[in-house]
């Protein structure tokens, strides 16, 4: 069996996870896709302390760590431009 890269869905602010529901099964044929909901949102763990990228990129990678995950492809929607810095700062910490 040959793993697959893992890729990372990022969903915008306001959003949860759910926001990936409709794409998952068209990136599952080539990807492990990770679709969380962040820290901070309806449905995703407590975000601890103040609200800030540092803060849920930490989160991020937490989860990463807890699934025994390195390097991964992090994605966000073209429509969520306040995500691009909380996905460079995963890519960059890989």
């Amino acid at each position: 069996m040959i793993d697959k890269p893992v890729s990372m869905l990022l969903h915008g602010v306001t959003m949860s996870g759910a926001a990936w529901d409709d794409v998952v099964p068209l990136l599952t044929e080539r990807f492990d896709v990770i679709a969380p909901t962040a820290a901070g949102h309806r449905g995703g763990p407590a975000l601890v302390g103040k609200a800030t990228i540092a803060a849920v990129t930490d989160a991020a990678e937490r989860e990463l760590d807890e699934r025994g995950l390195g390097a991964v492809h992090a994605q966000t929607d073209r429509f969520a431009p306040r995500n691009w810095p909380t996905r460079l700062v995963v890519s960059l910490r890989r």
